[in-house]
């Protein structure tokens, strides 16, 4: 099955373009006109020299199915997601997804018929949004029952714009196991100039909402030692998390990335401060560990310092808001990656996500899971400097081909 590395780019240019923001980034969010653009051109591709049946499910994600020569054999399933970041790169998600039609392309022009069925996802709503992320992957593996009214508004939307395109269901009963090519979106793969990382699992993550409570006054009149002022515990709280997080090197990561202070002006000492921290990890027992160490040092801001120094008295509670535990995906899927990328000669190493994936609603469905990732240059993504290069797709596209070969061997 020669890949055709010309066709695949022009095919990725000619969907990855849509969205196209002036400094070059990428907007197709979820339900967006964008996002149908984007929907509507991939049917038209996949409908033309893949021996697809393709259609469109009830939560706007695109498929293509192939049959298989042996009708009563599991379907192997593949894909990624379409939607995009606000401002993101061109490479999140679509990589794993036009692999896959150029994949179909290739199977097609050379008359090859797998036995197995072979199955294609663009999936919609991975990103994060209102309906939470991996939306139409859970829903599809049945983990979320879309029955809130945001759910329901989102899914009309998606009946009504691409009413015209076939409707089926996803018919994901009967799976050999699942496949997902991504960009790595760090910078491992690039940093150690490693060409492709077998996916050994996606980090659990945790989300607490913290707040810091001291008492608004004037800014030019109280003075240092009458302050009871929550935003100089914050800046302490947040030098913290990081310090103790660093000490896990790569085991996990942790980010005070939303602040907000109230009544957040520059002549009132703050009466109010709210953080959102947020830790990812493969361990439970290293993210309970960070908890326990930012919990016991919140505490100290509730009483005065015991050393006399002049911190101010906040008190400070901290709410667990979200949890995804941390999952490992199937080990002979990731030894299969290695395998593959030794046949073609490619460098490869183990490698865990920090991100999450719509690969994850599979695995968490016990479907056997494996991930390839490919290096993003410079370890950025989601903004418009993600970049992965041509030849890096096509590394990535042709391990996606190998694996897939190797899996339709075995029943």
């Amino acid at each position: 099955m020669p890949i055709n590395a010309q066709r695949f780019m022009e095919n990725f240019t000619r969907i990855g373009t849509i969205g196209r923001q002036p400094d070059g980034g990428i907007t197709r969010l979820a339900f967006s006109e964008p996002y149908f653009e984007a929907a509507r051109e991939l049917v038209k591709i996949l409908s033309q020299e893949t021996g697809c049946q393709v259609y469109r499910d009830f939560t706007g994600s695109i498929h293509a199915v192939r049959p298989g020569s042996c009708g009563d054999l599991p379907q192997i399933v593949m894909g990624s997601h379409l939607d995009t970041v606000p401002d993101g790169g061109m490479y999140d998600g679509l990589t794993g997804i036009m692999a896959g039609v150029e994949l179909m392309k290739a199977l097609e022009e050379d008359g090859v018929q797998l036995r197995h069925p072979l199955h294609l996802i663009a999936f919609n709503a991975e990103e994060a949004g209102p309906l939470g992320g991996t939306f139409s992957s859970r829903t599809m593996m049945g983990a979320v029952s879309p029955d809130s009214q945001a759910a329901k508004d989102a899914l009309a939307e998606a009946e009504a714009k691409l009413c015209d395109l076939p409707k089926a269901e996803p018919g994901l009963d009967r799976i050999k196991c699942f496949l997902e090519l991504h960009i790595e979106q760090g910078g491992i793969l690039d940093e150690e100039q490693i060409q492709v990382g077998a996916v050994t699992g996606i980090f659990g993550i945790r989300r607490y909402h913290i707040v810091l409570t001291g008492e608004s006054n004037h800014a030019g009149t109280t003075p240092m030692s009458h302050r009871l002022d929550p935003m100089v515990n914050a800046a302490r709280l947040i030098t913290m998390i990081y310090q103790r997080a660093s000490a896990f090197g790569k085991e996990l990561v942790a980010t005070v990335g939303k602040v907000d202070v109230s009544p957040n002006l520059e002549s009132v000492i703050p009466g109010q401060v709210e953080l959102v921290l947020e830790m990812r990890s493969l361990s439970d027992d290293a993210m309970d560990q960070l908890l326990s160490d930012v919990t016991a040092f919140a505490e100290t801001f509730s009483r005065p310092d015991p050393n006399g120094d002049n911190w101010p008295v906040t008190p400070c509670t901290i709410e667990l808001k979200v949890e995804k535990p941390p999952l490992m995906l199937d080990q002979q899927m990731a030894e299969l990656v290695a395998e593959s990328c030794s046949k073609l000669e490619l460098s490869c190493i183990p490698i865990p996500s920090g991100a999450g994936h719509d690969a994850k609603s599979f695995a968490a469905a016990d479907v056997p899971t494996g991930m390839i990732f490919i290096p993003s240059i410079g370890g950025r993504s989601h903004c418009p400097q993600e970049l992965t290069r041509p030849e890096q797709l096509e590394h990535g596209t042709k391990i996606l081909c190998e694996m897939i070969r190797s899996l339709d061997q075995k029943d």
